[in-house]
């Protein structure tokens, strides 16, 4: 019995091993996987990729912030943009604002060579949201170094902010918010923020120091700002004059606004100028794709004039000297539009020359509209250009002063060139800012050249060329050195009201013999330098203050001129003492001297009595 139970015994085990094989097949010996050999794979760890090495950043914080710590954190994070520069390396460089900083009003972040990002958004936190971070901008911030904004909340401190890049290459990203409402607003400007400093060698801002040679980019996505301004922003008349010798290119798009509100009729009003406050050389470029816009749109902005002498003291040329010489403007000028939204109010129009009479561009402008969505009335203007113009794409209803549009030529005429000279009357001191309609025009909005060139519309080009304090002196020419009349030769005039002498009654009788000379000299240099332009010589103002300076006038100056007109058959005279004489009273002058806004518009209109007077006698003549 227990044989047979051993037996049974092992025919089961012999079973079992047999069931390690092919089903129905024989016991396999050999070490094949048909065997008893286990031939599942051993279990083995997942395979994970390393982490991939956290960004390095540069944390600031302007409320918690040590500038001994290293920034590696938010909990380390430094307190200034000084401390966070001297971090920066070619794998750290972004700046991470976590709380805001204070820099001074007047502010420059120090030199980098290489692209710095600014945020305030990292690692999933939000700063903005968390604890207000902002890019805090006082009077004016300037970079020295290409920059990326993303994910920022940018504000101005004061009334306007002026975010500098001294011709530094910048974009503005996405989510950049920029607070922009009547008491904070924010100007960006690719340029350099110009002083305006007194007429000493010893100025801290020179020509050559506001001036670049080489390509600059200024791309905005998002942001609400005032204004956008392609170059520099010169502060006032003083500021040098710098020179840009490259290829800039502006492009806006995505969900950037311009909301200046500026009036196309106000002169000194900001909005997108593709050029700013500068001569420019090479190319400017011009490309929006996108946006929305409550202002006109300028290919060139206002440059502005600058008064100082260019012989005396060695203030000559931008090789550092103090103002700078560089006037004449030859960009190229190509305005693209393939977007946006031209519909608000101050919308108006997209024109080559903010200031016609301002700019003498040599070089060409040429308009493509491909896309965008513009209101009703909106204009498209190349009138002023001394190079070529061109319009493609546009209503040729829509396009003033082309040269051609969408490839047929026009037959516009070309607009007189009418050059205002003179001393501070014609330049316009005692003009003041006024209202109107709720909007507030500056003061060189009543300046008599400016009221001159409203009363002529297209149909001249009307610049001014004055400069305060202008004589015929016994020493040298003041007018012959200056800047002003640098400008003057590049301005190319068909037309020169000549308005001096004022100034020269004080000398007389003494300096009655010099004025003659230095009189001469000046009509000779003039009709030397512009053989085929007409010289307007007014006969000098009257001066209802000073009798004595009044009988000055009528017993020398107006003699002298009269003289003059006798001696060149290219000089006429105008009796502009006369003609302006009614209007010496308290309703039109300031000063007794200077006219107010009322009387500088009378002024226009004397004077433009004058030169179609001039007009229409050379019209009886041919």
């Amino acid at each position: 019995m227990k044989r047979l139970f051993a037996l049974l015994l092992a025919l089961t085990a012999v079973a079992v091993l047999c069931a390690c094989g092919t089903e129905g097949g024989p016991v396999n010996t050999d070490d094949t996987t048909d065997g008893c050999t286990d031939t599942t794979e051993p279990a083995t760890e997942p395979v994970t990729e390393p982490p991939a090495p956290k960004e390095k950043v540069v944390y600031v914080d302007g409320t918690n912030g040590n500038d001994e710590n290293d920034a590696l954190t938010p909990e380390t994070a430094v307190a200034t943009y000084e401390k966070a520069f001297s971090l920066l390396a070619e794998d750290r460089n972004r700046i991470v604002i976590t709380n805001t900083v204070r820099p001074a009003l007047d502010y420059s972040l120090p030199e980098y060579d290489g692209l710095v990002v600014f945020t305030s958004v990292f690692d999933g936190v939000d700063y903005m949201e968390q604890n207000g971070a902002s890019l805090r901008v006082g009077y004016s911030f300037s970079f020295n170094c290409d920059v990326l904004f993303e994910n920022i909340h940018i504000r101005s401190t004061g009334n306007v902010g002026n975010l500098c890049f001294n011709f530094h290459s910048v974009t503005v990203g996405d989510n950049v918010n920029v607070t922009n409402s009547a008491s904070r607003k924010v100007v960006l400007v690719a340029g350099y923020n110009v002083k305006d400093v007194a007429l000493n060698a010893d100025g801290h801002m020179t020509a050559k120091q506001v001036s670049h040679k080489g390509d600059c980019t200024v791309t905005v996505n998002s942001g609400s700002w005032h204004a956008i301004i392609g170059g520099n922003f010169r502060e006032g008349y003083n500021s040098p004059m710098g020179t840009f010798d490259g290829d800039l290119t502006v492009n806006i798009g995505g969900t950037a606004e311009v909301t200046s509100k500026a009036k196309a009729d106000d002169i000194e009003g900001l909005g997108v100028a593709a050029a700013g406050h500068n001569i420019s050389k090479g190319t400017v470029t011009l490309n929006i794709s996108g946006g929305t816009f409550d202002c006109p749109v300028y290919a060139i902005g206002k440059v502005g004039r600058y008064y100082n002498f260019t012989s005396a003291n060695g203030k000559t040329g931008t090789d550092g000297t103090q103002f700078g010489k560089d006037v004449r403007y030859e960009a190229n000028v190509t305005v693209n539009v393939s977007g946006g939204t031209f519909t608000a109010d101050a919308a108006t129009k997209i024109a080559a020359l903010q200031v016609p009479g301002d700019t003498a561009l040599h070089g060409d402008y040429t308009l493509n509209v491909t896309g965008g969505t513009f209101k009703d009335g909106f204009v498209f203007s190349g009138f002023g250009v001394l190079g070529n113009t061109s319009a493609n794409g546009v209503d040729a209803a829509k396009a003033q002063s082309f040269d051609s549009v969408n490839g047929t030529a026009t037959a516009e005429a070309e607009p007189l060139r009418i050059a205002c000279c003179g001393d501070s009357i014609t330049f316009g001191t005692c003009a003041a800012d006024a209202v109107k309609g709720g909007y507030t025009y500056a003061k060189e909005n009543y300046f008599y050249p400016t009221a001159m060139q409203k009363l002529y519309g297209t149909e001249a080009v009307v610049g001014n060329f004055g400069y305060p304090g202008s004589n015929i002196s016994t020493s040298y020419n003041r007018y012959l050195n200056s800047c002003v009349y640098a400008s003057l030769v590049e301005f190319d005039p068909d037309i020169i009201v000549l308005a001096l002498g004022t100034n020269n009654a004080a000398l007389m009788p003494n300096g009655k013999n010099q004025m003659i000379i230095n009189y001469r000299n000046m009509l000779k240099d003039m009709n030397k330098r512009f053989p085929d332009a007409k010289i307007i010589m007014t006969t000098a103002l009257y001066r209802w203050d000073n009798p004595d300076r009044t009988k000055q006038v009528d017993q020398f100056i107006i003699p002298i001129q009269k003289q003059m007109a006798d001696e060149f058959d290219f000089v006429y005279l105008y009796d502009a003492f006369t003609e302006y004489k009614p209007y010496g009273t308290a309703t039109y002058y300031k000063d007794k001297l200077h006219p107010n806004n009322t009387g500088y518009q009378k002024l226009a209109e004397v004077m433009k009595k004058g030169v179609d007077q001039l007009l229409k006698d050379l019209e009886v003549k041919d």
